[in-house]
């Protein structure tokens, strides 16, 4: 007779959704092959989606075995809903990925396993996110820039291991972490769940693991395709949210300008391409400052 530890699965990935129905089935068909050689459980969280999501899941729980879970959607919150599905989980390990996030890599749950092994301080590796073709332009060259300090510090596997110790870690990327796609030790999300903070959980998560002397890795082999087509307003929605919240955790400067102009220098754009890339560029920066600006306001007003 088997004992019971040795039926403990070694993955619990946990899916948050909300009107996922373009990329939920894909979502979870990649994660279903990338797990096929490990012992899993995937548990799916959706907050009242009112499109086809559940009805896709429902499908999708005939072939591929998943626990469905629904929240209220006004109950709904990041570091809340993720520490909910803590206590559900029985894996060694829980995963994040996002509903609207399919894996570009059948290798990513073996390349976790192997990072674990780099430091036992490590609690945490999470992934690259490349952005779909859909995409528009310019916002997929602020996807790449987000990820180019992370890439230049990474070693020939494309893996940055970062802890408090490494003088040399570019601030901006210090408390990196994406739950877009990211694996953590349960033992440690257990006895340390995600701070209840109005948005950012991930990247609060991680000031919190370098701050106090944990270690976190990120690994380019471990990418999904995510991103998402913003039109303007949803765009300086966005800018209100990261100045808001994701601002106190890096201090951005003037090279991650520089990355854009040297993406769209060094791109096989033609040089009419290349200018309307620079005056949309301009146009995306005005967008910035007028986020800037509403927040501004909105404090000034508060005091």
């Amino acid at each position: 007779m088997k004992s019971k530890s040795k039926l403990v699965p070694i993955f619990s990935v946990v899916i948050l959704t909300y009107n996922e129905e373009k990329t939920i089935r894909d979502c979870i068909n990649s994660i279903h092959i990338a797990l096929n050689k490990f012992r899993h459980e995937i548990i799916v969280v959706d907050s009242e989606s009112d499109d086809q999501t559940v009805s896709i899941l429902k499908d999708l729980s005939k072939t591929i075995s998943m626990q469905v879970l629904n929240i209220p959607k006004d109950e709904f919150c990041f570091s809340d809903t993720r520490n909910f599905t803590i206590k559900k989980t029985t894996g060694k390990y829980i995963c994040f990925v996002s509903g609207d996030a399919i894996l570009a890599e059948k290798q990513a749950f073996k390349y976790f396993l192997d990072d674990f092994k780099l430091s036992n301080k490590v609690v945490v590796v999470f992934g690259k996110q490349i952005p779909y073709k859909e995409t528009p332009e310019f916002q997929k060259i602020e996807f790449k820039c987000r990820f180019s300090e992370l890439d230049h510090q990474a070693n020939k596997k494309g893996v940055f291991l970062q802890n408090r110790e490494i003088k040399e870690m570019l601030f901006d990327s210090r408390y990196y972490l994406f739950n877009t796609f990211s694996c953590f030790k349960k033992p440690f999300l257990v006895k340390r769940p995600f701070p209840r903070v109005g948005a950012y959980e991930d990247y609060a998560m991680g000031k919190y693991i370098i701050d106090n002397g944990y270690s976190k890795v990120y690994d380019k082999r471990c990418a999904v395709y995510h991103s998402h087509a913003l039109n303007s307003f949803s765009y300086i929605k966005k800018q209100i949210e990261d100045i808001r919240w994701g601002r106190q955790y890096r201090k951005r400067r003037s090279n991650n300008i520089m990355c854009k102009v040297h993406q769209i220098i060094w791109s096989d754009k033609s040089p009419r391409q290349k200018i309307i890339l620079f005056m949309i560029m301009i146009y995306y920066y005005l967008l910035k400052s007028i986020a800037f600006f509403i927040v501004l306001a909105y404090r000034l007003a508060r005091r």
